[in-house]
């Protein structure tokens, strides 16, 4: 009896390991999903992309050091977006970067803890343009635009 009893806590540990290596690569691979690059022949680098400007090991929660930028890039907490954050002071659909061949735009969705260019708050629904080096702060997030002339 005792060994049946034994052998049943080492499935139930066994299983309970499994769990918990499972949540950690759940939690790695959190916010690895593309962010609106095309497929094809064109590399990464021809795009031009957010630098994250914060440190993003110390951010409690899960953000890449990089985003490029193509087309319509939706920011925002919802896990939908092309830039997800688990950010308290982000809307669920909090702004919108468009990419129009040479020329970027950022646009605020009606977020209530706004969208920042250059330390200045942009106007809800308002079109701004970007250039490169410009500073954006979404959240507790600041990121900069880089590989755009």
């Amino acid at each position: 009896m005792f060994k049946i009893v034994l052998l049943f806590i080492k499935i139930i540990f066994v299983l309970i390991m499994y769990i918990f290596i499972f949540a950690i690569v759940k939690l790695m691979h959190r916010g690895t999903e593309p962010t609106g690059v095309e497929e094809g022949d064109k590399t990464a680098s021809a795009y031009p992309y957010l630098k994250l400007i914060n440190r993003y090991d110390v951010m409690q929660f899960g953000i890449k050091d990089s985003y490029n930028l193509v087309g319509d890039v939706l920011i925002g907490r919802h896990r939908d977006n092309h830039i997800a954050m688990e950010d308290p002071f982000v809307s669920e659909i909090h702004a919108q970067i468009t990419v129009e061949g040479d020329t970027i735009y950022i646009t605020d969705l009606g977020s209530k803890n706004g969208t920042f260019v250059n330390r200045e708050r942009i106007e809800k629904k308002q079109k701004v343009l970007l250039k490169n080096g410009d500073r954006i702060k979404i959240g507790q997030s600041k990121f900069f635009l880089e590989g755009h002339e």
